[in-house]
């Protein structure tokens, strides 16, 4: 397993020194912020009060009560629901449609 081991570990070697970076940054852009935020919205946190207290799960048991919410929350569901599956269908479309010789193809394009 001499020669055969040595490559094996300098591939890994390789690849992780290749991976390293980006690892690193999907870390610091993406795991760290997602983490702090969560973290920060079982506290009572304000910019304004300085003390930090853990409070739970009190702040989403707040918002699910608050008829606001449910009603922004409801209307981003329909927009979702409806939206999503129309701008699909018409890509697809359109996709179709370029992909074919037809008499407007330039317009089809162009759109």
């Amino acid at each position: 397993m001499g020669a055969a081991g040595s490559i094996r570990r300098e591939r890994i070697k390789f690849l992780l020194a290749a991976f390293a970076p980006v690892i690193a940054l999907f870390i610091i852009i993406r795991i760290i912020p997602v983490t702090w935020v969560l973290l920060l919205s079982l506290t009572n946190y304000s910019i304004r009060k300085p003390n930090i207290r853990f409070i739970g799960l009190d702040n989403y048991l707040r918002l699910v009560d608050d008829p606001q919410f449910v009603l922004a929350f409801r209307n981003t569901m329909e927009f979702l629901v409806i939206s999503v599956p129309v701008v699909i269908v018409l890509g697809l479309l359109f996709a179709v449609l370029m992909n074919r010789r037809l008499k407007l193809e330039g317009l089809y394009q162009t759109l």
